[in-house]
């Protein structure tokens, strides 16, 4: 049974006024179990799809950006038009400015343990007084009406090196059963220990310092089997693995996922899956703009597989390009293929796998895009199998795009069992952008049943007046 916020207030009170102390902290971390699903914001028991778009205009605020939810359902995502989470609105901490670009990065946990998952944007460029790209963390609660009220998290170094909250991954760290949150800070990370008041305090928080290059990309998930969530950290050099431990994070012996180099653009996805079905997390870091295949800017992804001890010593990593046998297509200059990855089990035998986006291969038109999903099997990930879709595959609305697969994410929204995807274009109808939502077969994607979801609309008219709808998913 969920306590209301005044009655836990009351009691508190009342404990206090009698000479007692309360024997729990009077806060949302008692009053529900933690949220089922990381990203169910409603708590309907189905996964939802929170979908970014940085620059979308507010009001005359051109890139003060939005979030939107996708609201999962027995019948699948939700098509209507989504309703706008950003700055503008009531309950929202700050306000839409101009190039603050609300929600360029998102993520989703529980914060509060209320039972509902909470939605976390960060806003790389915010003004913290009067200094600019400074950024914010704002996360926006859950609840049964969806996302209303938030709170900003608190930035400990404005006057540092800026840009806090360019990269934010959920999970519990810990290992106490509360979920926490890591924010990236200059060239270090800033972690939040839940649980979390309404008020965005966290429990403590410390620092961790990289050096170098900072972080691009988080993306947290669970690499071997104890009761601690991981953290993957890429930047333009390498890819660092900190291991969950119950005092924080700590750096683990293996640092780096072999085969990446410096790169730029789409050079930062990532995500963990387990791929071969052996209990432990596997890396996939992807860089769009990489020569793969022996052409510059084709792409790759390499996948490094998880142990009992993390990264595996003695598996060696694998590379995939669309020379890889089994693989669609040839590779191109600007194919970009990784410009996004997402795991998922999109097939039902419990093994994930993985969606890879490529936003300029080219179709009917220069850069028209497409997604191949690439199978989980018993040695792991593999080209066999493999599919291709585009907006010219059968069934799918609208062929009309430009950078289709510039982000995806791959989860079951309906509750079957098997993951289905979301695909954007945010550069298609003028830069309006669109996302769509394709199905699983139980074999395959397909695009057979797809739907195309549009953007909502927040801004007044003018030249610049465009949302980029989809320029993200959150994990």
């Amino acid at each position: 049974m969920r306590v209301p916020q005044h009655l836990r207030t009351t009691l508190a009170a009342a404990l206090l006024a009698a000479g007692l102390t309360p024997l729990v902290t009077v806060s949302p971390a008692w009053a529900a179990p933690l949220a089922k699903y990381s990203d169910d914001f409603n708590g309907d028991g189905y996964r939802d799809i929170a979908v970014a778009s940085p620059w979308a205009r507010i009001g005359s605020s051109r890139q003060a950006g939005h979030v939107s939810v996708l609201y999962g359902s027995a019948s699948g995502t939700s098509t209507s038009l989504p309703f706008a989470v950003h700055q503008g609105r009531a309950g929202v901490p700050g306000t839409a400015e101009a190039e603050d670009e609300f929600g360029k990065v998102i993520t989703s946990a529980d914060l509060d343990r209320d039972g509902y998952a909470d939605l976390i944007a960060g806003s790389p460029n915010e003004k913290v007084g009067t200094r600019t790209g400074q950024g914010a963390v704002t996360v926006v609660w859950g609840g049964s009406a969806g996302l209303l009220q938030g709170a900003s998290i608190p930035n400990k170094k404005p006057t540092a090196e800026g840009h806090f909250g360019s990269a934010l991954a959920a999970g519990d760290f810990t290992g106490d059963g509360n979920p926490d949150l890591v924010a990236a800070e200059g060239t270090g990370l800033r972690l939040y220990r839940g649980p979390f008041t309404r008020t965005g305090i966290p429990s403590s928080t410390s620092y961790i310092g990289l050096g170098g290059y900072g972080a691009l990309r988080l993306v947290a998930g669970k690499i071997n089997k104890n009761a601690y969530v991981d953290l993957v950290v890429v930047n333009e050099r390498n890819t660092r693995v900190l291991k969950g431990t119950s005092t924080g994070l700590t750096m683990t012996s293996k640092t780096t996922v072999a085969g990446e180099s410096s790169t730029y653009g789409c050079s930062a996805a990532a995500t963990v899956g387990d791929f071969d079905k052996d209990g432990y997390g596997d890396v996939v870091v992807a860089r769009g703009w990489a020569t793969g295949g022996g052409v510059s800017s084709a792409g790759r992804l390499t996948v490094a597989y998880g142990s009992s001890t993390g990264l595996s010593t003695t598996r060696a990593t694998k590379t995939f390009t669309q020379a890889t046998s089994g693989v669609p297509g040839t590779p191109e200059m600007q194919d970009h293929f990784g410009c996004s990855v997402s795991a998922g089990d999109v097939t039902g035998d419990g093994r994930a796998d993985l969606l890879v986006g490529v936003p300029g291969e080219q179709g009917s038109g220069l850069g028209t895009g497409g997604v191949t999903l690439l199978k989980g099997s018993s040695s792991g990930l593999t080209g066999e199998n493999s599919r291709w879709l585009d907006a010219s595959t059968s069934g799918v609305p609208d062929s009309s795009t430009q950078d289709f697969g510039l982000a995806v994410r791959v989860t079951d929204t309906d509750g079957d069992g098997r993951a289905d995807a979301a695909v954007s274009d945010p550069g298609v109808h003028g830069y309006d952008g669109a996302v769509w939502y394709l199905r699983s077969t139980g074999l395959s994607l397909t695009g057979e049943g797809s739907s195309i979801i549009y953007p909502p609309r927040t801004e007044s008219t003018g030249t610049d007046a465009w949302h980029n709808f989809g320029m993200a998913f959150a994990d």
